[in-house]
This record gives C-alpha cells, sequence and structure tokens, in this order.
C-alpha cells in the first residue's frame, strides 16, 4: 500500500532482480549536474527504492529507544559507522533505526515521484502507506523521526566499482514541512541522487512491511542488495547492524528468530540458511518468486487473525486491532477503536479470566492500562508469549503473594506493570524458604535466644 500518486522513480541496479518485463519503464530521463548524469524511470508500486550505503551499514541501527525519546550520536563531532568495504559513513546528530527507515522510504517514493516539484500528502496517507493506525501518538512519532533525518548531518563516500574513485556527499537525509492544515511534504537534496547514481535497490515494500523485528528488517535490506549473498561472520553482521545486544550468544539467538520471520513471508529458503560451523551467516534467496497479485504471508495478519479469533466472543471486528507504530509495537490505548473499547468495558474473555484471578491491591490498578500492555504481548507473539503463559504466570505471582502476605497491599504490582514491556509474569516467582524458629527464655537477661543450625534456626 502506498501513497495514490503516479510514482516516478529510480531505475535499480543489477543487484536487485527486477527487470523490464516486470513492469520497469526503460524509457529513462536523464538529469545531468557537473557532467555526471541520473537516471530516473519508473518503479512498481510495491517497489521501495533503498540506497545500498544504507542497506549495507549500520547508519539505521537495531536501538530501540522509547516514544519520544531521541538519543544524539555526538553534536560536536563527526562520528564513523561501521559499513561494508567501499563505503564510508559518518554522522552527527541524532541515532536512526530501523522505523526511521521505514518513514525515509516512503518519504522518499514520495519525492521521486515528483522530483521537480513540492507534494503535499497528509498524515493519513503517509501513515497508511507505513500500515500504521491512524492517532495522535503516531502522527507525533512520524513528526519526530522526520525532524530527527532533517537535523542528522552525514557525510557519505562511496567507491565507484568500474573507476574505483571515491564519490561524496555532505548533508541531511531530507527536508519537510508542514502546513496548519496538517498537509505535509518531502523533498530530498538533489546533490545526494546524483552522489547515489545507480547504487541502491528496490526492495519489496509488502514484504518489509510484513516484518515485525528490527533484526529482521535489516537482515530483508542488507540480502535484497546482494542477488547472491556470500557467508559472513556472525561478528560483522552484529557491527554492521548496529546491535547493541552485548551477548553474542543472545545475538545468534536473535539471528535464528529473524531466519523464521524472514522464511515465513517467503524472502529466503529456511532450509538452507543459518549459522554454519565457522560462526559465519549463511543465507539463501528464495528463488520462485510470488505469482503475479499474492501478497506475502504477514506474519503481522497471522496475529491480528488470532486475536479476532480470541475475541469472537465479544464480537470485536479485526479492524479493532489498531495496528503496530513505527518501531513495529502494537499502539494500543491511544486510537479511536480501542478507547471506544475501554469506554465501554468490553474486553476478550481470556483477558478477563487474567483479571478475575490477579491478587487485589491496595492503591489504584487500572483494568485498561493493564489489558493494553496484555494486549500488546499477545499480539506481538514474541518470545512465546500467549494468553495460556502468561496465566501461568499469574497462578505463579499468585502463590508467591499469599505465601509473602502482599495480597491486598500495595506491594502487588499493577497489572499494566505486571503485564507490561518488563514481562513481570514471566519471572519465576520462587516462594521464600521458611525456616523454623524455637527458643529459650533467658532468665539473667530476659530476652529469647536463637541458636543456628546449619539447617536454620533450632
Amino acid at each position: 500500500m502506498g501513497i495514490n500518486m503516479n510514482h516516478e522513480k529510480i531505475v535499480p541496479n543489477a543487484t536487485t532482480e527486477i527487470t523490464p518485463q516486470e513492469g520497469m519503464d526503460t524509457n529513462l530521463i536523464e538529469l545531468s549536474e557537473n557532467d555526471k548524469s541520473f537516471a530516473i524511470g519508473k518503479v512498481p508500486h510495491d517497489k521501495r527504492v533503498a540506497p545500498n550505503i544504507f542497506l549495507r551499514s549500520a547508519l539505521f541501527s537495531l536501538i530501540a529507544l522509547p516514544s519520544g525519546k531521541n538519543e544524539l550520536v555526538d553534536s560536536d563531532k563527526d562520528v564513523f559507522i561501521p559499513c561494508q568495504d567501499g563505503y564510508e559513513v559518518s554522522v552527527r546528530g541524532h541515532k536512526l533505526d530501523q522505523g526511521d527507515q521505514d518513514v525515509y522510504l516512503e518519504c522518499m517514493a514520495v519525492a521521486l515521484a515528483n522530483i521537480n516539484s513540492k507534494v503535499t500528502f497528509s498524515h493519513r496517507e503517509i501513515l497508511g502507506a507505513l500500515d500504521i493506525s491512524v492517532c495522535g501518538t503516531a502522527v507525533q512519532r512520524l513528526r519526530d523521526r522526520l525532524n530527527k533525518m532533517v537535523s542528522t548531518s552525514l557525510f557519505l563516500k562511496r567507491r565507484e566499482n568500474k573507476t574505483g574513485r571515491w564519490r561524496t556527499y555532505s548533508g541531511n537525509l531530507l527536508n519537510w514541512s508542514e502546513d496548519s492544515g496538517g498537509n505535509m511534504s518531502v523533498q530530498i537534496n538533489m546533490d545526494f541522487l546524483v552522489f547515489l547514481q545507480s547504487d541502491f535497490t528496490a526492495i519489496d515494500w509488502q514484504e518489509r512491511l510484513g516484518i515485525n523485528s528490527a533484526l529482521a528488517k535489516w537482515m530483508h535490506g542488507y540480502y535484497s542488495s546482494h542477488k547472491h549473498p556470500f557467508p559472513i561472520s556472525v561478528k560483522k553482521v552484529h557491527e554492521l547492524s548496529g546491535s547493541t545486544n552485548t551477548k553474542m550468544y543472545s545475538f545468534r539467538g536473535e539471528i535464528n528468530k529473524s531466519i523464521k520471520e524472514l522464511a515465513a513471508i517467503g524472502f529466503i529458503e529456511p532450509e538452507t540458511s543459518g549459522i554454519n560451523k565457522s560462526d559465519a551467516l549463511v543465507i539463501e534467496r528464495r528463488k520462485e518468486k510470488r505469482p503475479p497479485g499474492e501478497p506475502p504471508i504477514s506474519l503481522k495478519k497471522i496475529r491480528k487473525s488470532t486475536v479476532k479469533k480470541a475475541e469472537a466472543s465479544v464480537n470485536i471486528s479485526d479492524a479493532s486491532v489498531t495496528g503496530f507504530d513505527l518501531l513495529g509495537d502494537p499502539i494500543l490505548g491511544e486510537c479511536t477503536e480501542n478507547k471506544k473499547r475501554l469506554a465501554t468495558g468490553i474486553y476478550p474473555q481470556q483477558f478477563e479470566d487474567v483479571w478475575a484471578i490477579y491478587p487485589k491491591r491496595a492503591g489504584d490498578n487500572p483494568k485498561g492500562a493493564a489489558y493494553s500492555q496484555w494486549n500488546k504481548r499477545v499480539q506481538a507473539g514474541l518470545n512465546g508469549d500467549t494468553p495460556d503463559t502468561i496465566l501461568n504466570g499469574v497462578h505463579r505471582y499468585i502463590k508467591f503473594c499469599q505465601s509473602t502476605d502482599k495480597v491486598g497491599t500495595e506491594y502487588v504490582l499493577q497489572g499494566q506493570t505486571f503485564f507490561g514491556a518488563n514481562r513481570r509474569f514471566a519471572d519465576e516467582w520462587k516462594l521464600p524458604v521458611k525456616k523454623e524458629k524455637s527458643g529459650v527464655i533467658d532468665a539473667h537477661v530476659g530476652r529469647q535466644e536463637f541458636k543456628l543450625s546449619e539447617k536454620g534456626f533450632l
């Protein structure tokens, strides 16, 4: 899904699998600047043009900052970003993530469709193209991401394959504006397009929209830019993706999950993709293409279908699942449909079952906020989180609270905390070991004395 325009876009290079027979316009327009030409043609609406220098570097990394929080790389000096040989990237400004890249790719598509004119579009159009439900939070996060890309300064270098000479670009990613009516416009620096020449990839947009995790998105972009991927070490993947995971065994687990996610959308061959004995990641692109018009398998749609079945008893339609934010997390509790649900007090039966047995606490424990967090975990389906596993966690917590006499006190966790991002329902909640006490009265000092043994008090 994209913004409804006649997209005049870049023709991809040889690293992509797009051919003129697949809808590519071979009548190119040449824009000349300083004796260096830049070819613009037509790209199918289900593709998005991505510079290879971005796909093969950690510029759009795997960081995941809380909503509204922007982190600076360094505002005083350029910071070099890990990238594949043949490129150099340095940044001054904000750290960028895969959610920023989603926004950038859609904005680039809009800008390239109207290369010589200023085009406006609404929040609803661009968020719809990103498969994100429209609400106040989503619109503000969109503005935040655009502002980050405007204020981040880049210095890029790439080596030309034919001549071996280096080309350079210095500037920001894009410029944008918004009028009083909420209409937005974006522009891409022409110098940047001249810098790129043909060094870009047209990636499958529907496939990317079907990906949830940041690492899987990075892998999809990186391996889309290689027609015949070569093995690279897990350490190099960690570096190029900009992962903040300091435990390599845990990062390997993330890679394996991402492989399953990419296999589910039909991007790679799962049987021949994985980490080999030399600790190198081997990826084989799927050879068979989807028939024309057949969409990829979307994990988001699978999750929505699961939620719809779970809520069938209360007759809540699939449209009430409010979608995912720019980081790939579900947006809940602030969009219109979810507000209606919270206002009417109608919740899925599986949540009602959990809430009915949740330990009572002194003080506030808002049910709506607890449901929003519970629903996020269920929709995302990460780490094996299901209504049943969460229910099991509640049972463990009930026993813990009863054993420690916390039931009915302010020390019981609020539901929104228990079901929140820290996943307290996954804790073991081990019961405390009770030690038996016995003692004798010391008649001389009038106090009770206790003797210790290896097993506890005697």
